[in-house]
């Protein structure tokens, strides 16, 4: 699989195309899109709308005094984020020595902070209805698992939990 960093913009068909045109009238697709990744034992997924970046693991600058679940900065494409450890957060383990390491970049919202972080290999881009992710206790960064999507169960993040957690004006 060749991956390349990509950037989502609304100039791009496929970033618009999960959109209804009428808000009052059910969508003809319910499906959305999410993109599947690994970390530590666990397998994840992000709507696919929310990521704009997939790279290879670029050089950290380590931040001074900085949360422990805060990594350091990298620049992405000329853009700086601040990359954080979701893997604490989750309480996953250490990558095996054949991991294929990426770094995943959020979109960004506003005036809020860029936000990156690791993830041990990216999977595929797979549809589903959104409401087949079951909510269950546990990290608060999961809103839900599915267990019929993929070949594992995975679990849907949230990017808006992700970027509370690791932007530092919304403590």
């Amino acid at each position: 699989m060749n991956l390349e960093t990509v950037s989502n913009s609304p100039e791009r068909p496929e970033a618009t195309s999960n959109q209804a045109s009428d808000l009052t009238e059910p969508a003809a697709n319910s499906h959305s899109r999410f993109l599947s990744f690994t970390i530590g034992g666990g397998k994840y997924c992000l709507p696919a709308d929310a990521v704009v970046e997939v790279s290879h693991p670029l050089d950290l600058a380590r931040l001074p005094k900085s949360p422990a679940n805060v990594l350091g900065v990298a620049s992405f494409t000329g853009e700086i984020a601040l990359v954080v450890d979701l893997r604490s957060l989750l309480s996953e383990s250490r990558p095996a020595a054949d991991t294929k390491a990426k770094m995943l970049r959020l979109a960004v919202i506003g005036d809020e902070t860029n936000i990156a972080f690791p993830v041990d290999a990216v999977g595929e881009v797979f549809s589903s209805e959104p409401s087949s992710f079951i909510t269950a206790g546990g990290a608060p960064l999961v809103e839900g698992t599915q267990h019929g999507a993929l070949p594992h169960p995975v679990s849907l993040l949230s990017p808006t939990a992700i970027r509370a957690i690791s932007d530092p004006r919304s403590a």
